[in-house]
């Protein structure tokens, strides 16, 4: 679509009217700038930071699943046991005080309307847009919580003039790694009269039979024993040793549960867009959506420490070491994904919804390239390099059931082919060449191309039978990057 450029700077203009009281700048997360404060919701990464500690060396299992289950560093909020009941309705995102155990002031919002009556509120804390101090309330089911930003454990708040005694609070998290995928209703389409899953979402529905299968997975982890899956990937941990199962829940938080949820931020901010935005309005919904898609991308460890961090970012890192995929010493995946979210960011902002829903589909593709890349690289192991240690087994698996529902949506006999290789309890070497084969046949339905998976490698020089395929056919989104590569060379 083209516009004049009185056209533009007054969908502009309409659009920084809805915007007006957002801040100018955050916090930059890797190559991108948010429009809104998410630093809380980028803390997802303490949840999972905190997860691999309590089950690495000791195999803390009960202590990982409070923290897995009830959070810890993300969304903080006080559930307060008021001394009288209410006796006017508390609307939401009120603003509200309280002190600390030391008398320090503490500032939060009310969370959800409480009616005139109630003997409970919900109070979020107030987070900052600073990373390194985003939040001081972080309790829900951590081993070592942080309560030096919390309320006292009886005192008083004040909300509108009025102060409201209480006898007792609780302090827990309304955002955590398992409500990533226990929320079903959070992966429909919200636009869709039928409230049908959002397209990534389906395929997993399709091949595992229910929206919560990374919770399935992580469970089952956990408790050692089989994730009950109704349709197609049954997995049973019991034959894993500790190393194996940890591996297990480390890897299905983030490449299963955060996985999704990324992609179901994306897709909310093209739902958000199509409800709140037209040629003359938008609003904050949309680009806040996609400012939490790329914290739960990348997490706050790379702000606060400089570190690749934990989560899916950190991933690409890794793999393109593995495999080749480094430009200038950084992953070309979340390269070429940042320059993705860079462009839906200005297609949002403009309200043009079609536009930054393509950039969707480019972007989801390209997600799946880890994934196929820790698959391959736990195949090699196993049938080239005679490693069937539980440990590589569990990792293999893992990465295979972050992509099997999509390779199954191209090929079923592929996808089976994977799995009966790649799945827990498999007691063969794998057919390494088989499970290449297998992938590389469905590059082209998945959206990716050899170059962006590449091949096997020591660092250095690839394995004998492991460098990447050759394809003759680009992406969307890797012939919209050189396109406008072309089109800027053109200038000198």
């Amino acid at each position: 679509m083209l516009f004049t450029s009185v056209a533009l700077a007054a969908l502009l203009a309409g659009c920084e009217a809805k915007i007006g009281a957002r801040k100018l700048s955050y916090q930059k997360i890797y190559k991108f700038t948010p429009k809104t404060q998410v630093t809380d919701h980028a803390a997802i990464d303490l949840d999972q930071q905190e997860i691999e500690t309590l089950v690495t060396d000791q195999f803390l299992w009960s202590a990982a699943q409070a923290v897995y289950e009830n959070g810890a560093h993300s969304k903080s909020y006080a559930e307060v046991t008021l001394s009288t009941p209410l006796t006017t309705t508390l609307a939401a995102d009120v603003e509200i005080s309280g002190v600390a155990a030391d008398g320090a002031t503490i500032n939060g919002k009310i969370m959800e309307e409480a009616a005139s009556g109630s003997s409970v509120i919900k109070v979020q804390y107030a987070t900052s847009d600073k990373q390194e101090s985003y939040v001081g309330c972080q309790v829900g089911g951590s081993s070592e919580p942080v309560t030096t930003g919390c309320f006292a454990d009886t005192g008083s708040l004040t909300v509108s003039g009025t102060t409201l005694d209480y006898t007792a609070l609780a302090n827990k998290n309304a955002r955590t790694i398992r409500g990533f995928s226990t929320n079903d209703a959070r992966h429909r389409v919200e636009s869709n009269p039928d409230q049908a899953y959002y397209k990534d979402m389906q395929m997993f529905v399709d091949y595992y039979g229910s929206s919560d299968y990374a919770d399935k997975w992580i469970m089952a982890a956990l408790a050692n024993g089989s994730t009950g899956y109704s349709g197609l990937g049954e997995t049973n941990f019991s034959t894993l040793d500790d190393t194996g199962r940890k591996e297990a829940v480390v890897k299905g938080t983030v490449f299963l549960a955060i996985f999704m949820y990324v992609i179901r931020e994306l897709e909310d901010a093209i739902d958000d867009c199509v409800v709140e935005c037209d040629a003359d309005t938008c609003n904050d919904d949309p680009v806040h959506a996609l400012d939490e898609a790329v914290a739960f991308y990348t997490g706050s460890l790379h702000i606060t420490e400089g570190t690749d961090g934990n989560l899916l970012f950190s991933l690409a890192e890794k793999r393109c070491e593995n495999f080749l995929t480094c430009e200038n010493g950084e992953a070309a995946v979340n390269n070429r994904l940042f320059v993705l979210f860079n462009r839906m960011q200005n297609h949002l902002q403009q309200g043009q919804c079609e536009e930054a829903a393509k950039v969707v589909s480019d972007i989801t593709n390209l997600m799946y390239v880890p994934m196929v890349q820790g698959t391959f690289r736990y195949a090699y192991k196993s049938g080239e390099q005679d490693d069937q240690t539980p440990k590589s087994e569990a990792e293999g698996a893992t990465f295979a059931a972050a992509v099997l529902p999509k390779v199954h949506k191209c090929n079923a006999a592929d996808a089976q082919l994977i799995y009966d290789n790649m799945k827990v309890g498999n007691t063969e070497p794998v057919d390494w060449p088989a499970v290449k084969s297998a992938f590389e046949r469905n590059y082209r339905c998945m959206g990716i191309t050899c170059a962006d998976v590449g091949g096997q490698s020591d660092g250095e020089l690839y394995f004998e039978g492991a460098g990447p395929c050759s394809s003759s056919f680009m992406t969307n989104a890797g012939l919209a990057l050189s396109l406008a590569a072309a089109s800027l060379m053109a200038f000198f």
